[in-house]
C-alpha cells in the first residue's frame, strides 16, 4: 500500500518500538523461538538471582538505568537459568532492530534502545563487561551498538521487487519509542523540558551528557 502511494519511490524505512523485549536469532537472522513478553513472571526470580551476583546499587552505578524486573538483562538471565543456548551463533536483537534485520539490515543494537537493556556502561556507552562477566552472559551474543541515524543497508526480499522499494535504505533511528518521540519535538535551545505520558509519565530534558 505504501508503495502504491509513493510512485516516486520510498527513500528509507526506520523502526522504533518498546525497548526491552528481544528475539533470539541464528547466524542468518532467522528466529530461534517465539520471544517472551516483558511481563512474563520468570523475570521476578531471575532478577533476584542476578542481584545475588551483582547488587542493585552496583548495577545502577554502572548503567544509570532504573532497576526494573523487565529490563533485558533480567530476561537474558532468565534464559540462562532455563538453560537456553548462549553461543556466538545465537544472537539476540531487540524488536525494532530485529524488524530492520528481517528486512535486510545489519544486526545492530541502536544506542537509545541498548541503554534500556541495563547492559550498557554509562561512561563508555558500550556493553558493560562487568555485568556480562558477573552474570555469565556471552557478550558475543550482543549486537554491535550504533548511534541513531545509522544506515544498515538496503531493503531486500519480496518488497524490494516493488518499484517504490527498489532503492530503499534501512535506517536505525532512535529505536526506543520515547527517544524517537522526544527527538521529534520541534524545539530548539536549552530552555525547554518535556512530559511524555503513556504507560507511565516521564518528565525530562535533553542533556549533552
Amino acid at each position: 500500500k505504501c508503495a502504491a502511494l509513493a510512485p516516486e519511490g520510498i527513500r528509507s524505512i526506520a523502526a522504533d518500538g518498546w525497548a526491552v523485549d528481544y528475539v533470539r536469532v541464528d547466524a542468518n537472522g532467522a528466529p530461534l523461538a517465539d520471544p517472551f513478553c516483558y511481563r512474563d513472571p520468570r523475570n521476578t526470580e531471575s532478577q533476584l538471582a542476578a542481584h545475588g551476583l551483582l547488587s542493585q546499587e552496583r548495577m545502577r552505578q554502572l548503567t544509570g538505568v532504573q532497576i526494573l524486573p523487565f529490563n533485558t538483562v533480567y530476561q537474558l538471565y532468565a534464559d540462562k537459568l532455563a538453560g537456553l543456548p548462549d553461543s556466538e551463533a545465537k544472537q539476540w536483537l531487540n524488536f525494532p532492530e530485529y524488524l530492520l534485520a528481517h528486512w535486510g539490515g545489519e544486526h545492530v543494537s541502536e544506542y537509545t534502545n541498548a541503554t534500556h537493556t541495563e547492559l550498557v556502561d554509562l561512561n563508555t556507552k558500550q556493553w558493560c563487561q562487568e555485568i556480562f562477566t558477573a552474570l555469565g552472559l556471552n557478550p558475543a551474543c550482543a549486537p554491535r551498538i550504533v548511534p541513531p541515524g545509522t544506515a544498515l543497508g538496503k531493503l531486500t526480499g519480496p518488497l524490494a521487487k516493488l518499484p517504490a522499494f527498489r532503492d530503499t535504505t534501512l535506517i536505525a533511528p532512535a529505536c526506543h519509542d520515547t527517544a524517537a518521540a522526544i527527538a521529534g519535538i520541534p524545539a530548539t535551545g536549552t530552555d525547554w523540558a518535556y512530559i511524555s505520558s503513556g504507560t507511565w509519565s516521564l518528565v525530562g530534558m535533553l542533556l549533552q551528557k
